[in-house]
Protein backbone atom coordinates (compact mmCIF):
# COMPACT_ATOMS: atom_id res chain seq x y z
CA UNK A 1 0.00 0.00 0.00
CA UNK A 2 1.54 3.55 -0.48
CA UNK A 3 0.91 5.90 1.90
CA UNK A 4 0.17 9.21 0.23
CA UNK A 5 1.75 11.42 2.57
CA UNK A 6 5.35 10.55 1.49
CA UNK A 7 7.24 13.74 0.92
CA UNK A 8 10.84 13.30 1.14
CA UNK A 9 13.58 10.67 0.03
CA UNK A 10 16.29 9.23 2.44
CA UNK A 11 18.43 6.61 2.99
CA UNK A 12 17.15 3.73 4.81
CA UNK A 13 19.10 1.59 7.68
CA UNK A 14 19.23 -1.91 7.54
CA UNK A 15 17.24 -4.06 10.89
CA UNK A 16 18.94 -7.09 11.44
CA UNK A 17 16.52 -10.14 11.04
CA UNK A 18 18.32 -12.32 13.54
CA UNK A 19 18.07 -16.76 14.32
CA UNK A 20 19.67 -17.77 11.02
CA UNK A 21 21.55 -21.58 10.47
CA UNK A 22 23.38 -21.14 7.14
CA UNK A 23 23.46 -23.88 4.99
CA UNK A 24 25.87 -22.36 2.38
CA UNK A 25 27.54 -19.15 0.92
CA UNK A 26 28.47 -17.56 -2.42
CA UNK A 27 30.28 -14.53 -2.46
CA UNK A 28 28.97 -11.38 -4.36
CA UNK A 29 30.30 -7.65 -5.34
CA UNK A 30 27.11 -5.40 -4.17
CA UNK A 31 26.78 -1.55 -3.75
CA UNK A 32 25.16 -0.84 -0.29
CA UNK A 33 23.26 2.55 0.50
CA UNK A 34 26.53 3.18 2.34
CA UNK A 35 28.95 1.69 0.13
CA UNK A 36 30.03 -0.96 -2.30
CA UNK A 37 31.56 -3.83 -0.64
CA UNK A 38 31.88 -7.34 -0.64
CA UNK A 39 28.43 -9.28 0.57
CA UNK A 40 27.81 -12.77 1.45
CA UNK A 41 25.02 -14.34 0.44
CA UNK A 42 23.82 -17.71 2.14
CA UNK A 43 20.47 -19.64 2.27
CA UNK A 44 18.83 -20.07 5.94
CA UNK A 45 16.23 -22.51 7.22
CA UNK A 46 14.28 -20.21 9.20
CA UNK A 47 10.88 -20.20 10.96
CA UNK A 48 8.30 -17.95 12.52
CA UNK A 49 5.12 -18.48 15.46
CA UNK A 50 2.11 -19.40 13.56
CA UNK A 51 -0.61 -19.18 16.00
CA UNK A 52 -3.94 -17.63 14.81
CA UNK A 53 -5.67 -18.04 18.01
CA UNK A 54 -4.32 -14.39 19.27
CA UNK A 55 -6.32 -14.72 22.38
CA UNK A 56 -3.79 -17.29 23.58
CA UNK A 57 -0.16 -17.01 23.92
CA UNK A 58 2.11 -19.92 22.38
CA UNK A 59 3.79 -21.84 25.56
CA UNK A 60 7.00 -22.09 25.78
CA UNK A 61 7.79 -25.34 27.50
CA UNK A 62 11.29 -26.65 29.38
CA UNK A 63 11.11 -29.88 28.18
CA UNK A 64 8.87 -31.75 25.31
CA UNK A 65 6.02 -32.54 27.40
CA UNK A 66 2.32 -31.11 27.34
CA UNK A 67 2.96 -30.95 31.24
CA UNK A 68 6.38 -29.72 31.05
CA UNK A 69 6.55 -26.45 32.78
CA UNK A 70 5.72 -23.12 30.94
CA UNK A 71 8.91 -21.25 30.11
CA UNK A 72 7.76 -18.11 28.72
CA UNK A 73 5.44 -17.28 25.72
CA UNK A 74 5.83 -16.69 21.94
CA UNK A 75 3.72 -14.70 19.67
CA UNK A 76 2.19 -14.38 16.40
CA UNK A 77 4.81 -13.80 13.95
CA UNK A 78 7.87 -14.05 16.32
CA UNK A 79 10.59 -15.61 15.13
CA UNK A 80 12.40 -18.41 16.27
CA UNK A 81 15.25 -19.86 16.04
CA UNK A 82 15.31 -23.52 15.77
CA UNK A 83 18.09 -26.04 16.90
CA UNK A 84 16.09 -29.53 16.24
CA UNK A 85 13.03 -31.43 16.43
CA UNK A 86 11.69 -34.10 18.82
CA UNK A 87 9.04 -36.86 18.96
CA UNK A 88 7.29 -37.20 22.51
CA UNK A 89 4.27 -39.11 23.34
CA UNK A 90 2.84 -38.07 19.54
CA UNK A 91 3.37 -34.61 19.37
CA UNK A 92 6.28 -33.01 17.42
CA UNK A 93 8.57 -30.68 19.15
CA UNK A 94 10.71 -27.86 17.93
CA UNK A 95 13.90 -27.34 20.15
CA UNK A 96 14.26 -23.58 20.32
CA UNK A 97 17.04 -20.88 21.62
CA UNK A 98 15.01 -18.91 24.19
CA UNK A 99 16.26 -16.86 27.19
CA UNK A 100 20.26 -17.97 26.73
CA UNK A 101 19.06 -21.54 27.21
CA UNK A 102 17.02 -24.31 25.25
CA UNK A 103 13.09 -24.77 25.55
CA UNK A 104 10.29 -26.44 23.43
CA UNK A 105 7.64 -25.42 21.43
CA UNK A 106 4.82 -27.36 19.66
CA UNK A 107 5.53 -27.55 15.83
CA UNK A 108 1.76 -27.18 14.98
CA UNK A 109 2.43 -23.54 15.86
CA UNK A 110 5.80 -23.21 14.15
CA UNK A 111 5.60 -22.21 10.45
CA UNK A 112 9.36 -23.45 9.29
CA UNK A 113 11.00 -22.30 5.76
CA UNK A 114 14.05 -21.13 4.13
CA UNK A 115 15.22 -17.42 3.26
CA UNK A 116 18.19 -15.66 1.98
CA UNK A 117 20.81 -14.65 4.17
CA UNK A 118 20.22 -11.31 6.11
CA UNK A 119 21.84 -9.07 3.85
CA UNK A 120 19.83 -9.91 1.11
CA UNK A 121 16.29 -9.22 3.30
CA UNK A 122 18.07 -6.38 4.15
CA UNK A 123 17.98 -4.82 0.92
CA UNK A 124 14.29 -5.67 -0.31
CA UNK A 125 13.24 -4.61 2.81
CA UNK A 126 14.69 -1.16 2.45
CA UNK A 127 13.21 -0.91 -1.15
CA UNK A 128 10.35 -1.79 -0.14
CA UNK A 129 10.23 0.21 2.64
CA UNK A 130 10.91 3.51 0.73
CA UNK A 131 8.75 2.59 -1.67
CA UNK A 132 5.67 2.34 1.05
CA UNK A 133 6.51 5.33 3.54
CA UNK A 134 9.63 7.02 2.31
CA UNK A 135 10.08 9.39 5.18
CA UNK A 136 7.01 10.31 5.73
CA UNK A 137 4.86 9.09 8.70
CA UNK A 138 3.94 5.82 8.93
CA UNK A 139 0.46 5.54 8.92
CA UNK A 140 -2.64 5.75 6.26
CA UNK A 141 -6.15 5.44 6.09
CA UNK A 142 -8.75 4.06 4.32
CA UNK A 143 -7.42 5.12 0.71
CA UNK A 144 -6.85 1.56 -0.06
CA UNK A 145 -10.09 -0.47 1.40
CA UNK A 146 -7.76 -1.63 4.04
CA UNK A 147 -8.88 0.43 6.84
CA UNK A 148 -5.50 1.24 8.57
CA UNK A 149 -2.23 0.56 7.95
CA UNK A 150 0.59 1.31 9.93
CA UNK A 151 4.66 0.68 10.39
CA UNK A 152 7.31 0.65 7.55
CA UNK A 153 5.87 -1.95 5.97
CA UNK A 154 2.23 -0.94 6.13
CA UNK A 155 0.87 -4.01 8.01
CA UNK A 156 -2.55 -3.69 7.27
CA UNK A 157 -6.26 -3.92 9.39
CA UNK A 158 -7.76 -5.35 5.72
CA UNK A 159 -5.76 -8.21 5.09
CA UNK A 160 -5.52 -9.27 8.56
CA UNK A 161 -1.28 -8.67 9.18
CA UNK A 162 -1.86 -5.52 11.24
CA UNK A 163 -3.78 -7.41 14.20
CA UNK A 164 -0.92 -9.76 15.24
CA UNK A 165 1.17 -7.05 15.87
CA UNK A 166 -1.05 -5.37 17.97
CA UNK A 167 -2.10 -8.18 19.62
CA UNK A 168 1.70 -8.79 21.09
CA UNK A 169 2.10 -5.20 21.91
CA UNK A 170 -0.75 -5.28 23.82
CA UNK A 171 0.10 -8.58 25.65
CA UNK A 172 3.52 -8.05 26.38
CA UNK A 173 3.64 -4.35 26.69
CA UNK A 174 -0.03 -4.03 28.20
CA UNK A 175 1.48 -0.85 30.13
CA UNK A 176 2.75 0.84 27.64
CA UNK A 177 -0.48 0.27 25.18
CA UNK A 178 -2.68 2.03 27.65
CA UNK A 179 -0.21 4.64 27.98
CA UNK A 180 -0.66 5.37 24.55
CA UNK A 181 -4.06 4.97 24.02
CA UNK A 182 -5.26 6.25 27.26
CA UNK A 183 -9.52 6.30 26.88
CA UNK A 184 -9.45 4.65 23.42
CA UNK A 185 -7.54 1.63 25.26
CA UNK A 186 -10.52 -0.32 25.32
CA UNK A 187 -11.55 0.03 21.91
CA UNK A 188 -8.78 -0.93 20.41
CA UNK A 189 -8.22 -3.93 22.86
CA UNK A 190 -11.69 -5.30 21.85
CA UNK A 191 -10.97 -4.72 18.41
CA UNK A 192 -8.06 -7.24 18.58
CA UNK A 193 -9.95 -10.02 19.24
CA UNK A 194 -12.90 -9.41 16.93
CA UNK A 195 -13.89 -10.59 13.58
CA UNK A 196 -12.28 -9.93 10.58
CA UNK A 197 -15.58 -7.82 9.05
CA UNK A 198 -15.76 -6.00 12.69
CA UNK A 199 -11.87 -5.20 12.63
CA UNK A 200 -12.55 -3.28 9.19
CA UNK A 201 -15.45 -2.05 10.37
CA UNK A 202 -14.14 -0.43 13.61
CA UNK A 203 -10.71 0.82 11.19
CA UNK A 204 -12.83 2.49 9.18
CA UNK A 205 -15.28 4.11 11.91
CA UNK A 206 -11.58 5.97 12.56
CA UNK A 207 -11.19 7.58 8.93
CA UNK A 208 -12.15 11.18 8.74
CA UNK A 209 -14.63 11.50 5.35
CA UNK A 210 -11.72 11.85 3.04
CA UNK A 211 -9.81 8.28 4.66
CA UNK A 212 -7.26 9.78 6.92
CA UNK A 213 -7.19 8.49 10.28
CA UNK A 214 -9.11 10.75 12.99
CA UNK A 215 -7.54 12.31 15.72
CA UNK A 216 -6.94 11.70 18.59
CA UNK A 217 -6.62 8.18 16.85
CA UNK A 218 -3.66 9.75 14.63
CA UNK A 219 -1.15 10.89 17.13
CA UNK A 220 -1.44 7.82 19.08
CA UNK A 221 -0.79 5.46 16.30
CA UNK A 222 2.55 7.77 15.54
CA UNK A 223 3.40 7.14 19.23
CA UNK A 224 2.89 3.43 18.92
CA UNK A 225 4.81 3.33 15.58
CA UNK A 226 7.37 5.22 17.46
CA UNK A 227 7.64 3.38 20.16
CA UNK A 228 10.82 1.47 20.44
CA UNK A 229 9.24 -1.72 21.74
CA UNK A 230 6.44 -2.15 19.07
CA UNK A 231 9.50 -0.90 16.48
CA UNK A 232 10.88 -4.37 17.68
CA UNK A 233 8.26 -5.94 17.08
CA UNK A 234 7.97 -5.07 13.62
CA UNK A 235 11.25 -5.81 12.85
CA UNK A 236 10.98 -9.38 14.41
CA UNK A 237 7.54 -9.68 12.61
CA UNK A 238 9.25 -9.07 9.29
CA UNK A 239 10.00 -13.09 9.08
CA UNK A 240 6.44 -13.37 8.04
CA UNK A 241 6.73 -11.36 5.18
CA UNK A 242 10.17 -13.04 4.01
CA UNK A 243 8.14 -16.33 4.34
CA UNK A 244 4.87 -15.48 2.38
CA UNK A 245 7.94 -14.30 -0.59
CA UNK A 246 9.22 -17.34 -0.53
CA UNK A 247 6.20 -19.10 -1.40
CA UNK A 248 6.91 -16.95 -4.75
CA UNK A 249 10.44 -17.67 -5.18
CA UNK A 250 9.83 -21.52 -4.36
CA UNK A 251 7.14 -21.93 -7.08
CA UNK A 252 8.89 -19.79 -9.52
CA UNK A 253 12.29 -20.71 -8.43
CA UNK A 254 13.46 -17.27 -8.19
CA UNK A 255 17.12 -17.31 -7.14
CA UNK A 256 18.45 -13.40 -7.34
CA UNK A 257 18.69 -10.71 -4.93
CA UNK A 258 15.97 -8.74 -7.93
CA UNK A 259 13.84 -12.26 -7.39
CA UNK A 260 13.20 -12.16 -3.94
CA UNK A 261 12.99 -8.56 -3.64
CA UNK A 262 9.92 -8.63 -6.30
CA UNK A 263 8.57 -10.98 -4.49
CA UNK A 264 9.23 -9.40 -1.15
CA UNK A 265 7.50 -6.52 -2.44
CA UNK A 266 4.19 -8.77 -4.07
CA UNK A 267 3.81 -10.16 0.00
CA UNK A 268 4.29 -6.51 1.60
CA UNK A 269 1.91 -4.53 -1.07
CA UNK A 270 -0.23 -7.07 -2.66
CA UNK A 271 -0.02 -9.97 0.12
CA UNK A 272 0.37 -12.37 -3.02
CA UNK A 273 0.45 -13.08 -6.36
CA UNK A 274 -3.41 -13.62 -7.38
CA UNK A 275 -4.85 -16.47 -8.81
CA UNK A 276 -5.64 -14.46 -12.11
CA UNK A 277 -2.01 -13.21 -11.88
CA UNK A 278 -0.71 -16.94 -11.49
CA UNK A 279 -3.06 -17.85 -15.04
CA UNK A 280 -1.12 -15.35 -16.93
CA UNK A 281 2.57 -16.48 -15.78
CA UNK A 282 1.55 -20.13 -15.40
CA UNK A 283 0.94 -19.50 -19.45
CA UNK A 284 3.89 -17.73 -20.41
CA UNK A 285 6.27 -20.18 -18.82
CA UNK A 286 4.09 -23.33 -20.82
CA UNK A 287 5.09 -21.34 -23.76
CA UNK A 288 8.39 -20.71 -22.81
CA UNK A 289 9.94 -22.91 -20.09
CA UNK A 290 13.72 -21.85 -20.24
CA UNK A 291 12.57 -17.98 -19.98
CA UNK A 292 15.12 -16.70 -17.94
CA UNK A 293 14.68 -14.74 -14.19
CA UNK A 294 14.91 -11.57 -15.48
CA UNK A 295 12.06 -11.91 -18.93
CA UNK A 296 9.69 -14.14 -15.82
CA UNK A 297 10.58 -11.19 -13.43
CA UNK A 298 8.99 -8.76 -16.26
CA UNK A 299 6.29 -11.16 -16.30
CA UNK A 300 5.32 -11.65 -13.00
CA UNK A 301 5.52 -7.69 -12.29
CA UNK A 302 2.82 -7.04 -15.21
CA UNK A 303 0.80 -10.41 -14.45
CA UNK A 304 0.47 -8.49 -10.90
CA UNK A 305 -0.42 -4.89 -11.88
CA UNK A 306 -2.71 -5.85 -14.67
CA UNK A 307 -4.83 -8.29 -11.77
CA UNK A 308 -4.63 -5.41 -9.41
CA UNK A 309 -8.15 -4.19 -8.62
CA UNK A 310 -6.67 -0.64 -7.35
CA UNK A 311 -4.09 1.04 -8.05
CA UNK A 312 -2.55 -0.56 -10.85
CA UNK A 313 0.02 2.11 -11.97
CA UNK A 314 1.69 2.65 -8.54
CA UNK A 315 1.99 -1.66 -8.59
CA UNK A 316 3.27 -1.68 -12.39
CA UNK A 317 6.03 1.51 -11.46
CA UNK A 318 7.41 0.27 -8.36
CA UNK A 319 7.83 -4.03 -9.67
CA UNK A 320 8.90 -2.48 -12.71
CA UNK A 321 11.43 -0.12 -10.96
CA UNK A 322 12.59 -3.50 -8.97
CA UNK A 323 13.14 -5.50 -12.27
CA UNK A 324 14.86 -2.87 -14.33
CA UNK A 325 16.84 -1.90 -11.54
CA UNK A 326 16.33 1.87 -11.35
CA UNK A 327 12.87 4.30 -12.22
CA UNK A 328 10.60 6.95 -11.13
CA UNK A 329 8.24 5.84 -7.96
CA UNK A 330 6.04 8.14 -6.17
CA UNK A 331 7.37 11.19 -8.70
CA UNK A 332 11.27 10.23 -7.62
CA UNK A 333 13.70 9.00 -9.31
CA UNK A 334 15.25 5.77 -7.29
CA UNK A 335 17.85 3.98 -8.24
CA UNK A 336 17.68 0.51 -6.72
CA UNK A 337 20.48 -1.07 -8.29
CA UNK A 338 23.38 1.47 -7.16
CA UNK A 339 21.95 2.81 -4.48
CA UNK A 340 20.19 -0.05 -2.67
CA UNK A 341 22.27 -3.16 -3.37
CA UNK A 342 19.45 -4.56 -5.83
CA UNK A 343 21.78 -7.11 -8.28
CA UNK A 344 21.31 -9.91 -10.31
CA UNK A 345 23.46 -12.07 -8.06
CA UNK A 346 21.96 -15.20 -6.93
CA UNK A 347 21.70 -16.00 -3.42
CA UNK A 348 20.89 -19.69 -3.35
Amino acid sequence: MYNKKMKLLGLLSSLAVVGSLTLGTVSANAATVAQSQNETYSYNKKAYVNNPELQFDLKVRTSPDLNGKVDGYLYNFEDVKILGSVVANGTLWDKISYKNGISYVSDAYIMHYNSPSDNVVAIARNITKQFEVGNSNQIAGNFDGQGLSLGYLQWCIGQGTLQPLLNRMDREYNAEMKSIFGANYDSIHNMILDTKENQLAWAKAINTFDNKIMEPWYSQFVNLYNNQDFINIEADSTAYKVGQAMIICDKYNLKTVRGFALAFDIAVQNGSISAEAAKVVDTALAQNPNMNEKDLLKVIANAVADAAVTNNNDIRLRKMAIVNGSGIVHGFFLDLDKNYGLSDISWR
